[in-house]
């Protein structure tokens, strides 16, 4: 483990809550935001998903290539800096195309922090505790869920939407200052076997990274389970709020606590407690890990039928909770066996193509595809169904996927840097 390990992730999972924070707050302040400028499911679907999902993906492979080339530390620094920075400019929006402008600038900055970070936990950690550190990281998602419950509970409540994207902005700028003075760089693959720290000395070309990507089937499964799984964590966590506030009857205060706790709290649980079962269950065999991946798609399909269809408030709440805990427990376990099988002069392209087509096709055409289904079926009940549709199949597409990368793990067709099957 490298020295000072424990203190950057601690960075890092509060900079990953600002991610959460300034992605997720628009999806908090929907239905205001469809009052003021008349918008309808689609209009708000693309707003707070697809127009962040492209930006992330269109930037995230020039990102990528910068994370392998350059001072790590600084360069995470920057970009939490220009993404709170944007939001903050998202509360001056005047209408529907500047505030979508806004959000887009917000996405191609945070197309820098989950590669970044990533990378940079690849070397302060061993593979042993790879999935154990990406649990820990999308902990930030319980620090930014309660600073979203805050900011819905306490500043857009009382004091309107634009308020709220001002105040998100706050932590994030802050925590790009205390990163930028106090983050030490890791050596690139101080934490590998002799062999591959070798490999890790020199930087290849943008065609060579894909070709080792390419090559490697296992990985290519997993870069369609992250973004499938992530599909319906947002299908889900996006809608929560409109869904109870229109299905339920709730005010934005009650549906920011239940997201909040819903996609913060549990989701981190999840998470956490993913990486870790992952990592003690795989016991150095990575097709265990990647079984496990498949066995929560399979427990999280009924807990979000339920979630959806429940009459009550209890139990979709609940179901609500264990739903989404279920499906961000798939995601160390698809990021954390990325970055063992992933060389360590690839990750940074590795890690960004990855969460680009994750936000294009999660937090992009996850929450996209329940604002256009709903506005297609029509009606009263139509969330609640586009709500059923989208987030099931999502769960049984990852499902296969992990399978077919468990597969590909046993039968040796992969091109791992560490682990056996």
């Amino acid at each position: 483990m490298a020295p000072g390990a424990w203190y950057a992730l601690t960075i890092i999972v509060l900079i990953y809550s600002c991610h959460f924070l300034d992605r997720s707050v628009v999806a908090l302040i929907a239905e205001p935001l469809r009052k003021e400028f008349g918008l309808n499911d689609s209009q708000l679907g693309l707003l707070t998903g697809f127009a962040f999902g492209l930006m992330f993906a269109i930037a995230g492979i020039p990102m990528g290539l910068l994370v392998d080339r350059v001072k790590r530390t600084r360069l995470l620094a920057c970009m939490v800096f220009l993404w709170s920075g944007a939001t903050a400019v998202c509360g001056l929006a005047p209408n529907f195309l500047s505030l979508l402008a806004g959000r887009m600038a917000v996405g191609a900055a945070e197309s820098g922090g989950p590669p970044t970070s990533l990378s940079l936990m690849s070397d302060f950690f061993p593979p042993r505790l790879r999935s154990t550190a990406v649990g820990i990281y999308y902990f930030g998602n319980a620090v930014g869920g309660l600073m979203l419950f805050l900011v819905g509970s306490r500043v857009a409540a009382h004091h309107g939407w634009r308020a709220a994207l001002l105040v998100a902005a706050v932590p994030g700028i802050t925590l790009a200052l205390i990163a930028y003075a106090t983050l030490r760089e890791p050596a690139r693959g101080g934490t590998e076997p002799p062999v591959i720290r070798v490999a890790a000395e020199t930087p290849i070309g943008l065609i060579a990274a894909y070709r080792q990507i390419a090559s490697n089937r296992a990985l290519l499964y997993l870069m369609g389970a992250a973004p499938l799984a992530s599909a319906a964590a947002s299908a889900v966590g996006t809608w929560l709020p409109p869904f109870f506030m229109r299905m339920h009857g709730m005010t934005i205060g009650s549906a920011s606590l239940i997201l909040a706790i819903a996609g913060g709290g549990f989701g981190a649980l999840g998470s956490t407690l993913g990486g870790s079962l992952a990592d003690r269950i795989a016991r150095n065999q990575m097709s265990r890990r990647v079984a496990f991946g498949a066995w929560v798609m399979v427990l999280a399909i009924p807990a979000l039928l339920v979630t959806a269809l429940a009459v009550s408030d209890a139990p979709a709440i609940g179901a609500s909770f264990v739903s989404l805990a279920l499906i961000f427990a798939a995601l160390p376990v698809s990021f954390g066996s990325m970055l063992t099988l992933a060389a360590p002069r690839v990750r940074g392209v590795t890690s960004a193509t990855m969460q680009g087509v994750t936000n294009l096709v999660g937090y992009g055409l996850g929450s996209l595809g329940v604002g256009v289904l709903s506005d297609v079926i029509g009606g009263p009940n139509s969330l609640r169904y586009a709500l059923v549709i989208v987030p099931v199949a999502c769960c049984f597409a990852a499902l296969l996927c992990f399978v077919m990368a468990r597969h590909s793990i046993r039968a040796g067709r992969d091109t791992m840097t560490m682990a056996s099957a």
